[in-house]
């Protein structure tokens, strides 16, 4: 693989009007807007009806944005397959308890895959091109609530991700919030050698590599300043790596708010000012 998420290295700080710096001068931004859509894929490379899934959030990855939508790709992989004969390199017991906090949301009796979740507000099986669609437009076309977000991306030190985020206040939007920031990796594959799978060559893209809350807020206050380092290893270009950053309702589920930066943008960001 390439660059490896390894570890935190810096506590959580709030300092007001702080933003992600670095010794290159180099920061990236995204700024979120209401036609954001973010898409969660929960599979299993032991699953043999989730390759179909996974190609969806492939194309899905490869328009990212259409009719005026821009959307948001995670692909998490549960580890709950991994006892049936083949064990998911990319899988970990978060999205499956990821999975099963969707499941109280939605009242379902039982998690499945490959399951997708749009906006945390709908959820179907996630092969079913016609119905994510569906759903897609209308998340981006609905009135649900929006809270303004910034995401700051920036590379201090080699081998170190700085991520900033700022959330301006937002009216009318009230209760508990939690930001969750995110790296996914596009560009992965697998031989799979046993399991439901076995003999066929896999591939994925949106791989979360990285998943955590940065904090719990209320958008109607807003927040600034908000940093959180991450240490990488590896020495090829960022290609493949993005940053995300999401506002998700702790009652509902309901993700009202995302942004991403694409670290291929970073890494030659930095090269060109060499």
């Amino acid at each position: 693989m390439k660059y490896r998420i390894l570890a935190a290295l810096a506590a959580m700080t709030l300092a007001t009007g702080a933003h992600a710096g670095t010794g290159s001068g180099v920061v990236l931004h995204d700024a979120a807007n209401p036609r954001t859509v973010v898409v969660e894929l929960f599979t299993s490379e032991g699953c043999s009806s989730c390759p179909p899934a996974d190609a969806l959030l492939q194309k899905l990855v490869r328009e990212r944005s259409t009719d005026g939508t821009r959307i948001i790709a995670l692909g998490e992989n549960v580890d709950y397959w991994n006892r049936v004969g083949w064990r998911d390199p990319f899988s970990d017991a978060q999205f499956s308890n990821r999975q099963s906090d969707y499941a109280r949301t939605f009242r379902n009796d039982q998690v499945y895959t490959p399951q997708m979740v749009v906006k945390g507000q709908a959820e179907f099986v996630g092969s079913d091109e016609e119905r994510a669609r569906q759903e897609i437009g209308r998340a981006a076309q609905g009135r649900q609530a929006f809270v303004p977000l910034n995401l700051m991306v920036s590379m201090p030190a080699p081998g170190q991700l700085q991520i900033g985020v700022d959330a301006a206040a937002a009216k009318g939007v009230s209760g508990n919030y939690a930001i969750y920031y995110a790296v996914t990796e596009d560009g992965l594959d697998s031989k799979v050698a046993r399991g439901e799978n076995a003999g066929r060559h896999l591939t994925h893209a949106a791989v979360v590599r990285h998943l955590d809350r940065l904090m719990t807020y209320s958008p109607s206050v807003g927040i600034s300043g908000v940093t959180k380092t991450l240490r990488l290893s590896g020495s090829e270009p960022l290609r493949g790596l993005h940053v995300v950053a999401f506002v998700q309702s702790v009652e509902t589920g309901a993700i009202v708010s995302g942004a991403e930066v694409d670290l291929k943008n970073l890494s030659e960001a930095a090269t060109t000012r060499k």
